[in-house]
C-alpha cells in the first residue's frame, strides 16, 4: 500500500516536470507516451509499469529525452535484452537516409539491402547486420546516416572475409573535403575546363563514375593495370556510358532526311530537310549537341564545305 502511494505521489510530481527534447524544445513529461513507448516493443505489462515506476523516481524538472530514454533502456536490458535492442532501435537511434527522410534504425534493412545489392544468403546477410547493430549499439551519436552505417556493414564484411561482397556493397564518391576543396579553388587536372557550378558538378560525377568503371566494370588486372600505370583507359569516366569517343558525321544524310534530335522522333520534335543556308546551319548545331549527349570525344563534319556549297 505504501508503495502504491509512493508511485501516485511520484507521478502527481511528474506532471509538473519538463523534459528537454533533442530540439531543445521543452514539454511537459508524459505517463501516456512512456508507456506507449514500451508497449509497442511489447514490453510485458506488468514490466512497463516497474519501468514507469523507476523512471518517475528519477525524473527532475529540465531531464533530457535522451536521459529518460537510457534509465528505459537499462532497466530493459535487465528483463529481456531483445526487447531493449527493439527500443533502442525505435526510439533513439534514428538514421538519415539516401533518401533525404529520417526513420527508426531497423536491422531488417540492412540485412535486405545486402542480399538484394551483393546476393548474399539470408544467413549471412543477418549475421552481418547483426553485427553491424551491436557497433551501432556503442555509438554515441545522435542520428545515424546511410554512408555510416555501410561503412560498418563493409567493415564486417572484411572482418569475415567477404571481400567480393564488400566491393558490391560499398559507396562511390568523393570525400567532403575534397568536393569542399573543388567548389572553392577548382579543378587543375584538365585546362580546358572553366571553374564554375557545371564543371564542379561534372567532376563529382565523373570521380564516381571511374570508381564504377574500376570496381564494377573492368576485371581486376585491368583495374590494377590501368591504376599502375601500365595501361591507359582514356575518359574512363565515360566507359559505362558513354564509351564511344571522337566522331566524323556525315552531313549528307542530314541534308537528304532532315534531323530527328532523338533519333527515331518519338521524343523530340522533326525538322525536315533543308532548303536554306540558315535551317542547314541550325541542323548542324542540332546535330552536334545531340550527338554530345552520347560520346566523351569530340566531333568533326567531314568536307563540310563542299556539302554546305550548293545553300550559299
Amino acid at each position: 500500500m505504501e508503495k502504491s502511494s509512493e508511485i501516485g505521489n511520484n507521478l502527481n510530481k511528474s506532471v509538473k516536470i519538463n523534459v528537454e527534447k533533442n530540439n531543445g524544445i521543452k514539454e511537459r513529461f508524459s505517463y501516456e507516451k512512456l508507456l506507449k513507448s514500451l508497449v509497442m516493443v511489447e514490453t510485458p505489462f506488468f514490466e512497463s509499469d516497474k519501468i514507469v515506476a523507476t523512471v518517475v523516481s528519477q525524473l527532475y524538472d529540465g531531464i533530457t529525452t535522451k536521459e529518460i530514454k537510457k534509465i528505459v533502456y537499462e532497466c530493459l536490458e535487465d528483463i529481456d535484452g531483445e526487447i531493449a535492442n527493439k527500443y533502442l532501435a525505435s526510439t533513439q537511434l534514428k538514421v538519415r537516409t539516401s533518401r533525404d527522410t529520417i526513420e527508426a534504425f531497423d536491422l531488417s534493412k540492412i540485412a535486405n539491402t545486402l542480399i538484394e545489392e551483393t546476393g548474399a544468403s539470408q544467413e549471412t546477410a543477418f549475421e552481418i547486420a547483426t553485427e553491424t547493430w551491436k557497433e551501432l549499439k556503442k555509438l554515441n551519436v545522435e542520428y545515424l546516416t546511410a554512408p555510416m552505417i555501410r561503412e560498418i556493414v563493409n567493415t564486417k564484411l572484411v572482418e569475415y572475409g567477404l571481400e567480393d561482397l564488400r566491393s558490391r556493397y560499398t559507396r562511390l564518391g568523393i570525400p567532403v573535403y575534397n568536393i569542399t576543396s573543388l567548389i572553392e579553388n577548382g579543378n587543375r587536372d584538365n585546362a580546358n575546363m572553366i571553374h564554375n557550378p557545371e564543371s564542379i558538378h561534372k567532376h563529382v560525377a565523373d570521380e564516381a563514375l571511374k570508381q564504377y568503371a574500376l570496381l564494377k566494370m573492368l576485371p581486376a588486372n585491368l583495374a590494377d593495370a590501368h591504376m599502375s600505370g601500365d595501361i591507359h583507359i582514356h575518359d574512363l569516366e565515360f566507359f559505362a556510358g558513354r564509351p564511344l569517343n571522337c566522331m566524323q558525321h556525315d552531313i549528307r544524310t542530314f541534308i537528304k532526311y532532315g534531323l530527328k534530335v532523338d533519333g527515331t522522333g518519338d521524343h523530340t520534335s522533326i525538322a525536315g530537310a533543308p532548303n536554306h543556308m540558315e535551317t542547314l546551319m541550325n541542323h548542324t548545331g542540332e546535330i552536334m549537341l545531340a550527338a554530345q549527349q552520347n560520346m566523351s570525344g569530340g566531333q568533326g563534319m567531314s568536307l563540310w564545305n563542299v556539302f554546305v556549297a550548293p545553300f550559299a
